[in-house]
């Protein structure tokens, strides 16, 4: 009895491994590095950009189709074409600190993309300083 356990034991562990092997969703996956960007202190009026870089980790291409910022002090460049399981892509977002008001600043942008759920919020922070 004991013996035919122990036989069970490594299949079922090189079947759990195996499980793990495969694409993690058969639909398009965005897998962000993060979904934050701390800008730090930024100063009136100056323009600073970042890219948000992800992953397709499903089974079929990733297609990004918008991007909408929260305001007009940004604005984005994002890939047009599909992306592959498996391939990389980033949105960059340039954001305008206020030449009028000075403090911590929080913006967003959505990504809409055929995903599930259909969209994804990346946020900025930024310290506006004089």
């Amino acid at each position: 009895m004991y013996i035919a356990i122990l036989r069970i034991i490594p299949v079922l562990f090189a079947l759990v491994l195996a499980a793990g092997c495969g694409p993690k969703s058969p639909d398009p996956l965005a897998e962000w590095q993060a979904k934050e960007a701390d800008l730090g202190s930024v100063k009136q009026g100056t323009e600073v950009v970042h890219a948000f870089e992800f992953t397709n980790a499903g089974a079929q291409p990733l297609l990004i189709r918008e991007v909408k910022p929260s305001c007009g002090c940004t604005a984005v460049e994002w890939p047009r074409q599909a992306i592959k399981p498996g391939e990389s892509g980033q949105i960059k977002v340039r954001y305008r600190a206020s030449s009028k008001t000075a403090g911590m600043d929080l913006k967003h942008v959505t990504v809409l993309a055929n995903t599930k759920p259909d969209f994804t919020n990346l946020y900025l922070k930024a310290k506006v300083v004089l």
